[in-house]
């Protein structure tokens, strides 16, 4: 997995991509035919409703780590990008990472434990 840090690829996929959310993340997600292998790229959306830069990068930190593990078993390439809601802040790790699994289930993205 590696992170998606042009600002172009960002909003192409923020505009083209396909949203899923429920009552903890939003996910965009966008399949890219013009990538080779197993391929996914992550951009994180944390606004400043977050809190302060050091409570932001915390929660980036475990988006992250969680979307790491969950999409250790992807199937194709595909870019995207996590938008935390308000309730991401007062959950666990585990229910993180469950929460992003479902998401990529749902999205057709086969994650792991699934």
């Amino acid at each position: 997995m590696t992170s998606l840090r042009r600002t172009v690829d960002f909003r192409r996929v923020l505009e083209q991509g396909e949203r899923f959310s429920d009552s903890v993340l939003a996910v965009r997600a966008l399949k890219r035919e013009d990538a080779a292998g197993n391929c996914v790229r992550l951009g994180i959306a944390v606004g400043k409703r977050f809190g302060k830069a050091v409570q932001r990068n915390r929660l980036r930190r475990r988006l992250r780590e969680s979307a790491r593990v969950a999409v250790a078993g992807a199937q194709g390439a595909w870019d995207l990008v996590l938008i935390p809601q308000a309730a991401a802040r007062a959950i666990t790790y585990d229910q993180l990472r469950r929460s992003i699994e479902r998401l990529l289930h749902r999205a057709g993205i086969h994650a792991v434990g699934e």
